[in-house]
């Protein structure tokens, strides 16, 4: 049988690297393979230029921004109701290689209702991995060689970059939790893909490059620090409920406001330092505190407009990480 799919190519911002996805994507188009472009609220409206230059991608333009879940969200639903068979989510700051698509589908053939990535490998950047399970990799992420499948290695992740996954997964666990609405929400449906009896994949024989963060204006922002600490306490707390309160407290918290404070430009090695950044006025300490009071007063979904302005007019940190 041959598989259907739908590639769904997220923009919120940036025409040139939307334009760069489609440039890449040009080649893996075929009776089977669709690309749908969702303008996800975006001010940068790109249906001109893509019509232009790109007439086989179908252009669906949203209302409002409802961030990476809900976005995508609109493409699973789409492949769902036309009867696809696997829906691929793509940023649009990644670049896909020749005959990387083809590859995907001949994996995912072989194995079966999945999850399954490529390779990601941070643009121009040879050297620098976002997923590779070939190489040395963090001890809470896990790669087994697939059995019958050279190159194809289960992992006990998802990246959100590339994700290909037969529609029957999202038919069977349902759609991503839009509470989370940027950072971790990926994480989350790898969990709950795997509670649900699906695996996760990397093909290493697939790559794409990923220019990563670009919607945020940078790897190390205001914007993203609130949502990756507001997610960061609600993925746990869907994952294991109030017996992980201790470990979240210890583990996510204080570590995220330390790194922040480093990024921020402090070096935080006292309390008294440390306490003394967190009710300052500065952004990154402002940025944590707005993530604990909305995780608090169960605030999910997108920053509220007058908070996000403020973070979003804040520059990116130059050094640290967070």
């Amino acid at each position: 049988m041959t598989l259907s799919l739908l590639i769904v190519v997220l923009h919120y911002s940036g025409v040139p690297d939307t334009l760069a996805c489609l440039a890449s994507l040009a080649g893996e188009i075929s009776d089977a393979v669709h690309v749908v472009v969702i303008n996800n609220g975006s001010g940068e409206h790109p249906r001109a230029a893509i019509a232009a230059t790109y007439p086989w991608a179908e252009i669906i333009d949203l209302p409002e921004n409802l961030g990476w879940s809900g976005g995508n969200n609109v493409g699973i639903r789409l492949a769902q109701r036309r009867g696809y068979n696997l829906v691929c989510l793509l940023n649009n700051d990644t670049i896909v290689r020749p005959g990387t698509i083809a590859r995907l589908l001949q994996t995912a053939a072989a194995l079966g209702p999945c999850l399954l990535h490529p390779l990601i490998y941070s643009y121009g950047r040879a050297d620098e991995a976002q997923l590779d399970p070939t190489l040395p990799h963090p001890p809470d992420m896990r790669a087994t060689p697939a059995a019958n499948l050279p190159g194809v290695f289960a992992i006990d992740m998802v990246n959100g970059a590339c994700l290909l996954a037969f529609v029957a997964v999202f038919d069977a666990i349902g759609l991503i939790d839009e509470r989370f609405f940027l950072l971790c929400e990926d994480a989350d449906l790898g969990r709950r893909a795997q509670a649900g009896g699906f695996t996760s994949y990397c093909d290493t024989a697939a790559l794409i490059e990923h220019k990563e963060s670009r919607a945020f204006g940078g790897k190390h922002t205001p914007i993203k620090t609130y949502y990756g600490l507001r997610n960061t306490l609600l993925y746990h707390e869907k994952r294991g409920g109030i017996r992980h309160w201790p470990r979240i407290l210890s583990g996510n918290i204080v570590w995220t406001i330390g790194n922040t404070a480093r990024a921020d430009g402090l070096d935080p090695r006292t309390i008294t330092v440390l306490l003394a950044w967190f009710f300052s006025r500065r952004i990154y300490a402002r940025a944590v505190r707005m993530a604990l009071r909305d995780y608090v007063f169960r605030r999910f979904g997108r920053l509220n407009c007058a908070d996000e302005a403020i973070l979003k007019a804040a520059p990116a940190a130059d050094a640290g990480s967070h």
